[in-house]
């Protein structure tokens, strides 16, 4: 058994030679339609020879904002929603989110789910990243938006399905809150990594 230094493996850089990695796609079909997502049935080859059949769930694009502000206090707040999610069958709080439609681009999609869900404008709007939540059967993937110099309407328009109440809430509180209890969507906290970065806290 030998020690593991970081000699063991190929040092990791971003110009590597993914030629090798690649699987050929030799065909596909959709096996189930629904109205958030597709499954498809996928046959692929590997460069080695090898060959198999693959699920990949395919959903439109999506935003997610974080709308901060600096409050009379000092502090840093964010605007946040709490609604009741069929998955996990509980009342979550979470960033503003939503779908991008189709042929919007997701800057302007994020402008109008901010102003849609809560009421705020953003006057400066700043993407820190795009993630697919899960590439191994996933092929969709999220924008992700700080918006900032917000500005309140007071006009929100809900899709007929939602049900939000918007809150405010501390910087500080969040990140004691995220992972846990109501605050335990994993892409909140993809999120809140970004926002980080974005803050040049990490």
């Amino acid at each position: 058994m030998a020690v593991l230094t970081e000699k063991t493996f190929p040092m990791y850089h971003e110009n590597m030679d993914d030629s090798k990695l690649l699987w050929t796609e030799k065909s596909r079909r959709k096996v189930l339609e629904t109205p958030i997502f597709d499954v498809n049935e996928i046959e692929r080859e590997s460069t080695d020879g090898r060959a198999g059949t693959f699920v990949e769930i395919a959903t439109p694009r999506w935003i997610n904002v974080i709308p901060v502000f600096t409050g009379t206090d000092g502090q840093r707040y964010f605007v946040m929603e709490r609604q009741f999610r069929h998955g996990s069958q509980s009342v979550t709080l979470e960033f503003p989110a939503g779908l991008v439609e189709e042929g919007e681009d997701p800057r302007e999609a994020a402008r109008r789910e901010l102003l849609e869900e809560t009421g705020i404008k953003a006057g400066k709007l700043t993407q820190t990243g795009f993630l697919n939540p899960n590439s191994a059967f996933m092929a969709t993937g999220g924008y992700f938006y700080v918006a900032e110099d917000l500005e309140y309407t007071g006009e929100r328009h809900f899709d007929p399905n939602e049900q939000i109440e918007t809150v405010t809430i501390s910087e500080a509180e969040v990140f004691k809150k995220l992972g846990k209890g109501d605050a335990d969507n994993g892409i909140m906290l993809v999120s809140a990594f970004l926002y980080l970065r974005f803050r040049g806290e990490i």
